[in-house]
């Protein structure tokens, strides 16, 4: 008997509009994508046996095999296993703006800017493989440069560059215990 392969879904869309804003001089550009993602994982666990559940003295040990499924199957090797599956749900907008403007013919200033906003689940994080554990995650990542071109001759050109990243990632445990 094979096992089933995990389902797998993955949309990805998006949309980009640019033109001038004032003829000749000032042009801009505007993106967004989207990214949505379900993928589907098979988790094959070994797991405390019914009997090895029974021997459990310590309190503090009982009250953790409560999260850790039971078993629902034997490996070759007479190990009890648990088998089943988890998603990884990834869902990604991102946007971007990008502006430039010709001061003169020597001149030119030029903005972009990025931000992504990043929301997934990572239920077999760090090899683990039990499920209802891992953890989800938000994330935000912004971009921001701005930049000056002079043009002093034909063989001397200075930009000037100014620019801003910032990353931010929060981790939640699908589980918290104390």
């Amino acid at each position: 008997d094979q096992p089933s392969i995990p389902p797998f879904k993955r949309n990805q869309f998006g949309a980009a509009v640019g033109g001038p804003i004032i003829k000749e001089k000032t042009f801009f550009f505007f993106s967004y994508e989207g990214l949505r993602q379900r993928q589907g994982l098979t988790i094959n666990s070994q797991v405390p046996s019914d009997l090895e559940r029974s021997r459990a003295a310590n309190q503090t040990v009982q009250r953790l095999l409560d999260f850790i499924p039971r078993a629902n199957g034997v490996d070759r090797n007479g190990i009890s296993t648990f088998n089943g599956s988890a998603t990884a749900p990834v869902d990604i907008d991102q946007w971007t703006g990008d502006v430039s403007h010709t001061i003169s013919a020597k001149d030119r200033l030029h903005g972009y800017y990025a931000i992504q906003r990043d929301h997934r689940g990572e239920p077999t994080l760090q090899l683990n493989s039990i499920p209802g554990f891992g953890d989800t995650r938000n994330a935000r990542r912004q971009i921001l440069t701005i930049n000056e071109t002079h043009i002093f001759s034909s063989n001397l050109v200075n930009e000037a560059r100014i620019g801003f990243n910032r990353i931010r990632i929060d981790f939640t445990p699908n589980v918290q215990l104390n």
